[in-house]
């Protein structure tokens, strides 16, 4: 029974990084053309909200069985911190970065996980998973570096920021979830908080900026920013969220190729070796749970 939730967790992951990647690419179009990235993550959560929002009405009594005051104060927080500040730093650093570095830099949840994990959670690290971890940094670092020691800017530096957010955000979901919330309902509660922190400091301290642009983008974004957050919180209600974070790290593998194909960047042969050590830590680890 473990093994076979250790598995569901692995493809629910896997699912999770790659539509988190093509969001990635999605957004990094629209910022090349100009978006502005608040208004284009306040419209992002925007459509994301409202689908989650129809999802959720039609099983009403399903979803909010057991939601207490305290789980809806901890999934607004949640919201607030890991999709208001979390988004909205991620969209600044992308626009300063490249969708291959951010793909790389975004893999840092797997330390902030981790510890969380292990700090609130309990859960155990073994040998075999601080090698894998090892490996995917290791595959990572030259992906975004190219081997150089130091490669960092302003962007880079807001995407970690924006991945400790994000394992923040992960940590208080499977809180909630703990206590029977579904994965629906903590994904539907948490991007509406995330719209509405970021909406009413538009509409109060930045009014100049309550425009709209580039609506197809972000109603594109938005169907697979609803596939991610349930992808997500399905895999860490049954899963750790060490795992999860581990598998996490295969997001530098979409972007890479998405980021090639789409926006044509470039790849040197140390990126490419740190590519296959990425896909061949994947391959390890998914035999590992076979």
């Amino acid at each position: 029974m473990i093994k076979t939730l250790q598995q569901k967790t692995i493809v629910l992951s896997f699912l999770f990084s790659l539509s988190l990647a093509i969001e990635t690419i999605i957004s990094k179009i629209a910022l090349n053309k100009g978006a502005d990235p608040l208004i284009f993550s306040v419209e992002v959560l925007f459509f994301t909200a409202l689908f989650l929002g129809l999802i959720t009405v039609i099983n009403l009594k399903k979803n909010f069985h057991n939601l207490s005051t305290n789980g809806l104060v901890n999934l607004a927080l949640s919201g607030i911190i890991g999709l208001g500040l979390g988004a909205i730093i991620g969209k600044y650093g992308l626009k300063l970065s490249t969708a291959i570095n951010y793909g790389f830099l975004f893999t840092s949840t797997l330390i902030f996980s981790t510890a969380f994990g292990f700090f609130l959670f309990k859960e155990k690290l073994g040998k075999n998973f601080l090698i894998l971890s090892l490996l995917f940094v290791f595959g990572s670092y030259l992906l975004i570096t190219n081997g150089r020691l130091l490669n960092f800017h302003l962007g880079d530096l807001l995407i970690i920021l924006s991945a400790f957010c994000l394992s923040c955000g992960s940590a208080i979901n499977k809180i909630v979830m703990q206590k029977g919330i579904s994965a629906l309902t903590v994904s539907f509660i948490r991007v509406t908080a995330g719209f509405i922190f970021w909406l009413i400091i538009i509409a109060f301290l930045i009014p100049q900026k309550l425009y709209l642009s580039f609506f197809a983008l972000a109603f594109i974004q938005s169907l697979f920013s609803v596939a991610s957050q349930l992808f997500m919180n399905n895999a860490l209600k049954i899963g750790n969220i060490s795992l999860f974070s581990l598998i996490g790290m295969s997001l530098p593998l979409f972007t890479a190729v998405f980021g090639i194909g789409l926006l044509k960047e470039s790849l040197s042969l140390i990126q490419a070796i740190g590519a296959i050590i990425i896909f061949s830590s994947c391959i390890m680890l998914v035999r590992k749970y076979k």
